[in-house]
């Protein structure tokens, strides 16, 4: 995906995104701003702001697939999609079908769908499931890693926590560097 690259790529956006991780940081461990340096400060974290939103704008045209079911033709070479689309804020999404020249698409994970329709995994820095706490359908980020051996997962829609995600998970966290 170009884009991501490109916007990962681009140096005033790095440089954007690591002054306002900075400044988070600071203001999480009480190393907050004087009053009077106040206003440039709000000014410069609004222009990188500014500047990773607009960076990132092609996201927005980007939906979120939630695999539901691949059937793989080996006589075909191709495998029929089942998918919801994952737009707006309604529960019920209907499942919409597709093909792909790829049978290495995994069932119940998150893909992000580029404006050259490939798709690309976001398991397991997003991972959808039922959560344990409402029993909704949810959206889980990484928000702590405690251990070698845990990590806590967090709901984007209504900020449930889930512990550990089980073995399969860990593998998972391990193969990308989180654990």
């Amino acid at each position: 995906m170009n884009d991501i690259r490109g916007l990962l790529a681009d140096q005033y956006a790095a440089d954007a995104r690591q002054r306002l991780s900075d400044r988070r940081n600071d203001e999480a461990h009480l190393r907050r701003i004087d009053a009077i340096d106040l206003p440039h400060a709000t000014d410069t974290a609004f222009a990188d702001l500014t500047c990773l939103v607009t960076k990132a704008r092609f996201l927005a045209d980007s939906p979120l697939l939630q695999i539901t079911d691949v059937r793989w033709n080996s006589l075909s070479r191709t495998a029929a999609i089942e998918y919801r689309e994952l737009m707006g804020d309604h529960p019920v999404v209907p499942t919409k079908t597709m093909t792909s020249g790829s049978n290495d698409l995994e069932t119940d994970s998150l893909y992000l769908r580029d404006s050259e329709h490939n798709l690309h995994p976001l398991r397991p820095f997003l991972i959808g499931r039922d959560c344990p706490t409402c029993r909704t359908w949810s959206t889980f980020h990484v928000d702590k890693v405690p251990g070698s051996t845990a990590v806590t997962l967090k709901s984007l829609e209504h900020g449930h926590i889930l512990e550990d995600d089980g073995p399969q998970s860990v593998t998972a966290f391990k193969s990308v560097g989180l654990l």
